[in-house]
């Protein structure tokens, strides 16, 4: 074959390959690979329910407040080190343990700025209805799921990025987000002070920094939020019942949001929820382990707080 045939078949078969490419993407497209249950499982789920809600008898006292000395024993001799906020709803029972150390938030934070988009969204600052097309650039790796063959032009509304945000901790939908509500504007800064958030944790970093008693306060925001029953706090509950990774667990449903961050100079192993147990329950626990060693430590000190709540605050 001369030099000249062969630049010719090269050519042909580049040809051949940029056209079989854009029948795929186009393929992707209208075949539904959006349909797919890990891309578009938010909407393929089956309708949320309320968890049951314990309904104390009336003229029934509440417990008496117990003694921490069980917690204090427990978290004394826990050969790990962790941080926790505990808090009984019911009662207002809290306690904490390394309450004040700061940690890097990894995806803690997204729970915040979906908080703050949807109380945006409930004063008519925003419509959440508006579409965003997923552009050149836009893709992050990480965790998440539109970065799995969602082609670009697809479109999403900020409902669905809300959803995708913080139900599958998306470094996608979260990034856009971000672009389209600034962090660091006045409204941000006020929303947080009016949480209770200790605002010197609030840096100009993509990750803030966290304390137990910290996102404490923003679960309890999180909490009143959701008893206020609205379609939106209804859609943001549905996405963290549904967690994808679970770290804290019980018995009873729970509505939680998970953070972790690994890359040899940082570590950061998180997850907050509210415990539906028959008298409910706020859990925070942070840690800076890395992601091989802290599933068993969750666990334990899952089912040590749920024991603990059930046996002083369920009659």
């Amino acid at each position: 074959m001369t030099e000249k045939k062969l630049v010719f078949a090269i050519f042909a078969l580049v040809l051949v390959f940029v056209a079989m490419l854009a029948l795929v993407l186009v393929a992707m497209g209208q075949s539904g690979i959006l349909e797919r249950p890990e891309i578009r499982q938010g909407q393929a789920r089956e309708p949320w329910t309320p968890p049951p809600r314990y309904e104390r008898e009336p003229h029934t006292p509440p417990p008496p407040p117990p003694n921490i000395e069980d917690l204090e024993d427990f978290f004394a001799t826990f050969p790990y080190q962790v941080s926790v906020f505990y808090k009984n709803l019911d009662t207002g029972f809290v306690f904490m343990h390394r309450e004040n150390v700061v940690y890097t938030s990894a995806s803690l934070n997204k729970a915040s700025h979906a908080l703050y988009i949807y109380q945006l969204a409930e004063m008519g600052q925003t419509d959440l209805n508006r579409v965003h097309t997923f552009r050149q650039g836009e893709r992050r790796g990480g965790t998440g799921v539109i970065r799995f063959g969602t082609p670009y032009g697809t479109q999403f509304t900020h409902l669905e990025l809300l959803m995708y945000s913080v139900l599958y901790s998306d470094n996608t939908a979260f990034d856009i987000l971000r672009n389209a509500y600034r962090y660091y504007t006045p409204s941000y800064y006020y929303f947080s002070r009016q949480s209770g958030r200790d605002m010197s944790l609030i840096t100009n970093d993509r990750t803030h920094r966290v304390t137990a008693a910290d996102m404490g306060h923003l679960m309890e925001q999180i909490h009143n939020f959701f008893e206020t029953e609205t379609e939106l706090a209804r859609h943001f509950q549905h996405s963290m019942f549904n967690s994808d990774v679970p770290i804290i667990t019980s018995d009873h449903p729970i509505a939680q949001k998970y953070g972790h961050w690994g890359d040899g100079n940082i570590n950061a192993f998180h997850d907050m929820g509210i415990i539906y147990a028959p008298s409910p329950y706020i859990l925070v626990i942070l840690s800076d382990m890395h992601d091989t060693e802290p599933f068993h430590v969750f666990d334990e000190i899952s089912m040590f707080i749920q024991n603990f709540n059930d046996r002083h605050f369920i009659p």
